[in-house]
């Protein structure tokens, strides 16, 4: 059985350690593909390093996650205007939350 993990942020540092093992493992348990959702603006670099690093694995997806945006329409305008450049300029974006 192939499996798919909708929801995982394995790009944080913490798995920097053994993030290859622990794929490695995931994969052994049938776990094919890894969604990974942004957190915010400075973990992109992050997110995308490691897509790069696994592409066959692991997809990157964006978005603007509520507690990341101020009650002002500037500040949710200019985040949303950053993110899609960002969306524009990448083709592996996989999904858009």
């Amino acid at each position: 059985m192939k499996l798919i993990d909708t929801h995982c942020h394995i790009y944080s540092t913490e798995f920097n350690p053994d993030r290859s093992a622990m794929l490695s493992r995931a994969e052994s348990e049938g776990i094919t593909k890894m969604l990974m959702p942004a957190i915010d603006a400075t973990t992109h670099d992050e997110m995308f390093m490691v897509e790069s690093e696994f592409p066959n694995n692991c997809k990157s997806m964006m978005g603007l996650h509520p507690s990341s945006v101020k009650n002002s329409t500037r500040y949710f305008n200019n985040k949303l205007n950053g993110l899609c450049n960002m969306i524009f300029l990448s083709l592996s974006i996989r999904a858009i939350q």
